[in-house]
């Protein structure tokens, strides 16, 4: 919930900083263990992934054996305080539920056998790729559980929600839903995708904040804020891109534009700039509740320019990196985020831009 609303419930609670380089590091670890017993490990989260052990599961017992080997392991060699719970299933819909059934520290198996016993018995609300707004519109068609939505005629669901959703609500209502992002209902089922870094595409930036606003100095704040991280980030990974792009939502409406440059950057205050002229650009008539900044086009860093300006520049950023890099973040930072509030770095997405997070390793 809004930190304004959780401070009203309870003024006296006490707030710490996130510690994302904590994070990542146990991430990894975690991952690491998991690893041990099959190489087909997908990341979800930063704290959830799923493994395919259907090849190897026999050398170790089975999916059991190996569900309780990762959690004994995980208490072992990372820490008594970090519990785990671990669904076991035959996709990855019924194996993301099961992980559901006993937190925080459980183990469930849902089978063919008991499938329909547990999706009865199932809220709407505790279904993953289900989201609130799917969820609310569900529910004023008078369904909230899985009974409810296998009685719901295929024209009803086309009618209300579009021609997308039948096919993908009546699998998932029958628990034969493989692929539980919702981006990719439509694609093929797949089972478990390794992670694999491949050439780095775009780096970006996103935030949302925690009230509307029609603000404009405090949305190019904003603007300049997840600017400035998003080229801090392209510089620690030495690269430059040529695409500038922002993504604005608000009031359930979303909007994008971008702008092609001959010459890349990996200046935060260029970036802003432009994706400051983007939003005018979009002449944007609701508030604005989400913020993204991205670069793409991307080259490696090896243009050095000749202009004095350019060169002056250079040094002011990598000075400025040199010391939010020893100090901490944002230690230096630009005059116009001064008396607004500063959104602190972290890596977003599946854990992030891939490539800066195996760079971070």
């Amino acid at each position: 919930m809004p930190l304004s609303d959780v401070r009203r419930l309870c003024p006296k609670i006490i707030l710490v900083p996130t510690d994302m380089e904590k994070y990542f590091y146990v991430t990894k670890r975690f991952a690491d263990i998991c690893r041990r017993y099959t190489p087909l490990v997908e990341m979800f989260s930063i704290d959830e992934l799923f493994m395919d052990v259907t090849s190897s599961e026999h050398l170790f017992g089975g999916a059991v054996i190996v569900a309780l080997e990762i959690k004994q392991q995980i208490k072992k060699e990372i820490g008594d305080w970090l519990s785990c719970s671990v669904g076991i299933s035959y996709n990855k819909f019924l194996a993301k539920l099961a992980s559901k059934k006993n937190k925080p520290d459980g183990l469930f198996v849902i089978t063919p056998e008991n499938k329909d016993d547990i999706l009865l018995s199932t809220e709407l609300v505790e279904v993953c790729g289900i989201g609130r707004r799917l969820e609310k519109r569900l529910s004023s068609m008078g369904v909230r559980n899985f009974s409810q939505l296998r009685q719901l005629p295929d024209s009803t669901v086309q009618a209300q929600l579009g021609s997308h959703w039948p096919a993908v609500l009546r699998r998932m209502a029958y628990g034969d839903l493989e692929d539980i992002n919702s981006v990719s209902y439509n694609k093929k089922d797949s089972v478990i995708t390794p992670d694999q870094i491949s050439a780095q595409k775009s780096v970006s930036r996103t935030y949302t904040l925690f009230a509307d606003t029609y603000n404009l100095r405090v949305i190019n704040q904003y603007i300049r804020n997840l600017s400035e991280e998003t080229a801090w980030k392209l510089r620690r990974m030495k690269l430059v891109g040529r695409l500038i792009g922002l993504s604005i939502r608000g009031a359930d409406q979303g909007a994008w534009n971008h702008k092609t440059f001959k010459i890349p950057t990996a200046d935060g205050l260029l970036i802003a700039k432009v994706c400051e002229q983007l939003f005018k650009s979009l002449n944007w008539p609701n508030p604005v509740r989400f913020v993204g900044i991205y670069v793409s086009l991307l080259s490696p860093n090896s243009q050095t320019s000749l202009l004095p300006k350019d060169q002056k520049r250079h040094e002011i950023l990598k000075t400025m990196d040199y010391v939010n890099d020893k100090f901490g973040q944002f230690t230096l930072y630009p005059a116009q985020l001064v008396d607004g509030e500063q959104v602190k770095p972290e890596v977003n997405g599946f854990l992030g831009d891939k490539g800066f997070r195996i760079l971070h390793q």
